[in-house]
């Protein structure tokens, strides 16, 4: 009668030691022998351990596969609802940022249009300005070539009247 170890018993089956552990001891299981820590177990319930485990293993594969596929559906499903409202938070803020970009354009026209009106203005009146200044010079320069016009006549009159005054002595 050859014996099984549990780990022998799991690499046949194609599970963990710790499947073997357990199974053995739902089923209440006892080893047939026992050396230092080394469970060992009968051929026929080797055998029998192997075939239920290859089946719960497959069943096992089944169910998880099942679930594993739940998860990942649920996780894709949370996942897509969440790239959504995001799409959406993007979208909106993209929509008022638009908006934002538009009323500062319009402001920057405005202000364009201020600066040029502004600048018109301003040489305007510096053309203004400036023929006023020419304006007076004249005026100054006018009233100053009258001035000495009447002062140089009144000194004309002074001298003749001396003049006439000498000779005639009046």
């Amino acid at each position: 009668m050859k014996r099984y170890t549990q780990k022998q018993i799991a690499e046949a089956s194609g599970t963990y030691k710790t499947a073997v552990y357990r199974y053995m001891k739902r089923n209440s299981i006892e080893p047939v022998s026992i050396q230092g820590k080394t469970l060992y177990y009968s051929e026929k319930v080797a055998i029998k351990a192997i075939e239920e485990l290859k089946t719960d293993t497959c069943n096992d594969t089944t169910d998880t596969t099942k679930n594993t596929k739940k998860v990942v559906n649920s996780a894709d499903n949370e996942l897509v609802t969440m790239l959504k409202e995001q799409l959406k938070y993007e979208r909106q803020n993209n929509e008022r940022l638009h908006n934002e970009l538009e009323q500062a354009h319009k402001l920057i026209d405005q202000q364009q249009q201020l600066n040029l009106t502004t600048a018109h203005l301003l040489e305007n009146h510096q053309k203004e300005v400036s023929q006023e200044h020419s304006n007076v010079q004249k005026n100054t320069q006018t009233e100053n070539d009258t001035v000495k016009t009447n002062e140089g006549s009144s000194e004309n009159k002074k001298q003749t009247k001396s003049f006439w005054s000498r000779i005639f002595k009046s």
